[in-house]
Order: structure tokens, then sequence, then C-alpha cells
């Protein structure tokens, strides 16, 4: 079988990268070598799934070790405000909490997963 896109890595920028290739048509292998998709997204937040922080950009910015500066051009094109809209987007509503960080609503980790991985398998048409 021939792919458009091959993605190596199941980890958070791997999963939007493989979802958006197959929303768009484009026949998708999504590589990983673990045993389980976005397991670093599963276990931040204290296993919660922290997707994101709401705060403005200038002060995500400077809580970033050394000179976060560079960041002030990726921000302009896609931000917090574009994470949490593309997780609505695949019908994960998120949450706030404490210090501006988002939450799936569903608390359960293993949930979110579940819901990542049906979205993948669903993105392959």
């Amino acid at each position: 079988m021939t792919y458009d896109v091959v993605v190596i890595g199941g980890g958070p920028s791997g999963l939007m990268a493989a979802i958006t290739a197959g929303r768009n048509g484009a026949n998708t292998l999504l590589i990983e070598k673990g045993n389980k998709l976005g397991r670093k997204l599963a276990i931040s937040g204290g296993g919660r799934c922290n997707v994101t922080n709401v705060l403005p950009d200038e002060e995500l910015i400077a809580h970033i070790p050394g000179n976060g500066k560079f960041l002030y051009s990726t921000f302009s094109i896609f931000n917090n405000s574009s994470i949490i809209e593309y997780f609505e987007s695949l019908g994960v509503k998120l949450k706030e909490e404490d210090k501006g960080r988002m939450f799936p609503r569903e608390r359960q980790r293993e949930n979110s997963r579940e819901h990542t991985g049906k979205t993948v398998r669903r993105a392959r048409g």
C-alpha cells in the first residue's frame, strides 16, 4: 500500500498531523514505536491531559526558560486558541481550571486517549 503522508510519532504533534492529513483526504500512515498513542499528553497535568493554557502569549512566553521570544512568530500562526478550537472540532470539549490550564471535560485520561485513537482511525477514511 502507498501513502500520501507518513507521520512518525504518535505524540500530540504526530496525532494532530495524522488527523489533519486524514481529514483532508490524504491516505495517512501513523507510526508509533510505543504501544499507546498520546502517552505524554495523557500523563500531562497529573494524568488528566493538560492540552494548553489560556494565558496571554506574553505571559506564556515569560515562563519559558531562557529566551522564549522565538515563539512569537509561531503563536501568530497557531496559538492556544487554535489548540482549543482544534480539540473542540474533534468533539473533545475542554474546561479551564486553575492558572488557565485547559483539560478535557471528561476527567479520565483513558477516555481521552480512546477518543483520540478512534478519531485517528476515522480520519483514515
